[in-house]
């Protein structure tokens, strides 16, 4: 092997050399390109679920204060009707009072006549 002979060979290892480092830059550049669309398509993806997860949030507000003012307008039912039972047992309280003070009254009545009405127990 002479010096032309070791200069050919070195130029066909340069060239080969230069050859390998261009597809190497060619196959990053695919796989760059290949791994920017795949990180669109997840950015995409969380953008989706982002748009979903707030629908869902604003939906599930909307829905959790129609339920606050279900739960309010049922406990002023409650407070009204327990004001109405109470003033309703408070008059029958004083219904049944008067009853008993009338009931009492007649008692003693027959029993101050004897010979008129007769108490059969």
């Amino acid at each position: 092997m002479n010096g032309e002979d070791f200069k050919r060979l070195e130029q066909i290892v340069f060239d080969f050399k230069e050859e390998v480092k261009a597809e190497f830059r060619h196959q990053i550049g695919i796989q760059s390109e290949h791994f920017q669309h795949k990180l669109d398509i997840v950015i995409e993806g969380h953008e989706v679920l982002r748009k979903e997860i707030q629908d869902t949030r604003e939906e599930l507000s909307e829905k959790i204060q129609f339920v606050d003012f279900k739960v309010e307008t049922l406990s002023q039912e409650i407070r009204d009707t327990r004001k109405e039972l109470q003033d309703t047992r408070k008059e029958l309280s004083e219904k049944i009072q008067a009853v008993t003070s009338d009931l009492k009254a007649h008692r003693q009545d027959t029993e101050a006549h004897p010979k008129i009405y007769q108490v059969k127990e």
